[in-house]
C-alpha cells in the first residue's frame, strides 16, 4: 500500500482509493441526495489529485504523462471523469448525523490502459513457453523499492531488460506489465507465472526500477527472445 496526501494506492489489487465524507448543508434545506452528491463530488476531486501522483513507472508519474500531450493523455483525463471514467463508488456509509461517506476507486489497469497499448511494441511469433520457465517472479524484499504501475527492469549497464515496451499490445490490453504480491503461496499468482516460474533477487534499486545481475538479465533476455512469456507480461513483482 502506497500512503498519499489524497487518498492511497492498493498496489496488490491494482486500485487507487479514496475516502471522502460530506455533511448536510445547514445553511439551506439539504436532502439526502444532495449530501450524496456533495460527496460524489468530493470523490472526483480526490480522485484526480491522487491518480495524477501515482507512478507509471520508477521516473514518470501519471500527471507527467497527461502533461505530455501524446494521444493517450487526453484518455487519461477522461478516465478520471465522474460517470464516465474509470473509477467508480464501491462503498457508501450513512451516519444518523446525516454525513456520508464514500469510498471511490481507479481501476488502475484500465485507467492506464491507453498508455501501455501506446508503448506496447513487441511483436513475432515466439514459442508458447519452451524451456523450463513458465513465468518470472522479481525478489524484491529487502529493498526500498517504491511500487509503481510498469516498473522497469534494468541489466546491470541500465539497459532495460523488462518494461511494458517488451509486452504485444494485445497482451497490454489485457494485463499489467506486473503484477505485485506479498505473499508466493496464492493460486492466482501461479495462473499467471505457471508452476515453474524463474525466480530472480533484486540486486539493487535505482530511481525506483529494479536492478538485477548480469546473469539474471542474460536469462531474462534469453526467455524473451525464445517464448512469449515477457511478450505476455507473465511477470510478478514479490515485495
Amino acid at each position: 500500500m502506497s500512503e498519499y496526501s489524497s487518498g492511497e494506492v492498493d498496489w496488490i489489487n491494482g486500485v487507487a482509493r479514496v475516502t471522502v465524507t460530506a455533511s448536510p448543508n445547514t445553511n439551506i434545506r439539504s436532502s439526502e441526495r444532495a449530501t450524496e452528491q456533495d460527496a460524489r463530488g468530493i470523490v472526483a476531486l480526490q480522485i484526480g489529485l491522487l491518480a495524477e501522483a501515482v507512478p507509471f513507472d520508477g521516473e514518470t508519474t501519471a500527471g507527467d504523462l497527461i502533461s505530455l500531450g501524446q494521444p493517450f493523455s487526453e484518455e487519461l483525463e477522461n478516465g478520471l471523469l465522474d460517470a464516465v471514467g474509470n473509477w467508480n463508488v464501491v462503498e457508501a456509509t450513512y451516519h444518523t448525523n446525516g454525513s456520508i461517506e464514500l469510498v471511490g476507486e481507479l481501476n488502475l489497469f484500465e485507467w492506464f490502459s491507453p498508455v501501455s497499448t501506446f508503448r506496447a511494441q513487441a511483436t513475432g511469433d515466439r514459442p508458447d513457453v519452451g524451456g523450463a520457465s513458465t513465468g518470472i517472479i522479481i525478489d524484491t524484499r529487502g529493498t526500498d523499492l517504491k511500487p509503481s504501475f510498469s516498473p522497469v527492469i534494468l541489466g546491470p549497464n541500465n539497459s532495460p531488460v523488462y518494461s511494458v515496451e517488451h509486452m504485444s499490445p494485445a497482451s497490454s490490453a489485457v494485463r499489467s506489465p506486473v503484477r505485485w504480491i506479498t505473499d508466493v503461496v496464492n493460486g492466482d499468482v501461479f495462473t499467471l507465472v505457471g508452476d515453474n516460474p524463474l525466480i530472480v533477487i533484486a540486486e539493487d534499486i535505482k530511481d525506483d526500477n529494479i536492478v538485477v545481475s548480469s546473469s539474471d538479465a542474460a536469462r531474462l533476455r534469453a526467455i524473451g527472445m525464445g517464448t512469449r512469456l515477457l511478450q505476455e507480461g507473465r511477470v510478478v513483482v514479490l515485495r
